[in-house]
């Protein structure tokens, strides 16, 4: 008995001893492979064809998560992929120093603040930003991968028949072309105002028939004057768009629209402004839109088919018509024939019509400056770059409000804006920026005691890159002698 004991403890004591080498040896296996480097083949990403790639200033209608929508103002720097591919943008907001990523998937809507362009749709705006922006590079486990392919640009579809004459654009019966552009309040086309509106005929031959412009009350305020050079005191005796609208339906009526950007800016826009009168019955058609794809500006096509189109002709209704009228005949082949003509079914008379009113048509002021009420005293200030300003104003938490736009606008001058409280003593501040002179808070008060020249944000936004801009001291301070 006692030897079967001993035989069952020998058994055992072996059978532990075998499972603690097995141990050992697994442990000992695992610490190997670990430390085997891992081999791991790259494929070399094709680099896509790019048009142009950098960074981009913008506006972005975004939704989040939440599915709240606001606007953001900042700088685009690159798009951002990961293992599925780009979903994202790096975009550092303005007045930030850090790199904030958004989803290309949340954006409906995007404003290329340096030209006349609005890009609606998240898989647009993903094409759109593929074209533009370049690619940054994706990190995963420390190593670097291979970047995603961009998606092509999609060229324009080859116009049906390939016309060889410009009457060859045109349908059966119509006059002939009637060219279009709109400067507006914003580049919105779901909130936008016309604040002025040109048309050009144009024959079938090519040649310039009349010629007719007008600035229009928008009845709102004007974001965009940086763009086009209108302010609210320029259309403040301007007939609004109801008193337009007979003398504009009679311009268009059996004629074919053309626009740059047709499409996607002005016809929309218009169609929404013509709605808002229904005893106007008006069928625009399709037109004719002269935006290539990928997309260039009309300045750019001009270059390029020498003409020359003035830079102080550019964003004003009548000097972009006419710029498109020119090109129009050397971009037959490129363009799709134009659908039906503009057809005007019935118009009832609208109260007060008007015959437009002219840009040029406006009294110039007596003075460069503007008059500036008692006891300011106003003079010129150069906005050299990187003059540092600071900012008051009414508070408000809204990214898309005059204030936020005048300080994006001042960066976008080379201007250094420096956010504060209060106005530090050992900084220097060149001036102030404020919605009102009649404004009272603490940097105001401070800008007055010291002097400090005081600049209005709708001065500010009329003006670019080293120009002069009216500067506001306190009389009183200037008398003496510490201006």
């Amino acid at each position: 008995m006692n030897n079967a004991v001993v035989s069952v403890i020998g058994v055992l004591i072996v059978a532990c001893i075998a499972l603690a080498l097995q141990r050992v040896l697994r442990r000992g296996q695992r610490r190997i492979h670990s430390h085997t480097p891992i081999q791991t083949v790259r494929t070399p990403a094709v680099p896509p064809e790019r048009s142009h790639p950098g960074p981009l200033q913008v506006r972005v209608l975004y939704r989040n998560s939440k599915g709240k929508e606001s606007w953001y103002a900042g700088t685009m720097l690159s798009l951002k992929p990961d293992v599925t591919g780009i979903r994202s943008v790096n975009l550092r907001l303005h007045g930030e120093t850090f790199v904030k990523a958004f989803l290309i998937a949340g954006m409906l809507e995007i404003e290329l603040t340096d030209q006349k362009e609005i890009v609606e749709g998240s898989e647009n705006i993903r094409r759109e930003l593929v074209r533009r922006l370049p690619i940054g590079s994706r990190r995963s486990n420390g190593a670097k991968r291979a970047r995603p392919p961009a998606v092509p640009a999609h060229a324009d579809p080859p116009a049906p028949g390939s016309p060889s004459h410009l009457s060859d654009l045109l349908p059966p019966n119509a006059k002939g072309f009637a060219v279009l552009d709109l400067e507006t309040t914003a580049l919105s086309i779901h909130s936008a105002r016309i604040v002025e509106i040109a048309i050009v005929h144009v024959d079938r031959l090519g040649r310039i028939e009349s010629e007719w412009e007008s600035l229009v009350q928008p009845g709102t305020a004007i974001t965009n004057t940086a763009i086009h050079g209108i302010d609210e005191r320029m259309v403040a005796q301007a007939p609004r768009f109801g008193e337009l609208a007979p003398m504009i339906a009679a311009k268009l009526q059996g004629r074919v629209v053309v626009a740059h950007n047709l499409n996607a800016y002005d016809l929309p826009i218009l169609k929404r402004h013509l709605a808002e009168f229904p005893n106007l019955n008006i069928d625009l058609g399709l037109g004719i839109d002269t935006m290539p794809s990928p997309r260039q500006s009309l300045q750019s096509l001009c270059r390029a088919s020498g003409l020359d189109h003035d830079s102080g002709a550019a964003h004003s209704a009548l000097g972009d018509s006419r710029a498109l009228a020119a090109l129009l005949p050397r971009r037959i082949s490129s363009l799709r024939r134009g659908g039906a003509m503009v057809a005007v079914k019935g118009v009832l008379p609208l109260a007060a019509p008007s015959a437009g009113m002219p840009r040029h048509r406006l009294k110039p002021e007596p003075d460069a400056m503007r008059t500036t009420p008692e006891p300011w005293q106003c003079s010129p200030l150069t906005l050299d770059e990187g003059l540092v300003f600071m900012a008051t104003g009414p508070k408000s938490t809204g990214k898309n409000t005059v204030i936020r736009r005048a300080e994006a606008h001042g960066e976008s001058l080379g201007l250094t804006y420096q956010r504060s409280n209060t106005i530090p003593k050992r900084r220097v501040t060149a001036f102030l920026r404020t919605t009102s002179l009649s404004l009272t808070s603490t940097k105001m008060r401070m800008a007055m005691e010291r002097g400090i020249p005081v600049v209005l944000a709708s001065d500010l936004m009329q003006c670019r890159r080293g120009d002069s801009v009216p500067a506001h001291r306190w009389r009183e301070i200037a008398a003496d002698g510490l201006a």
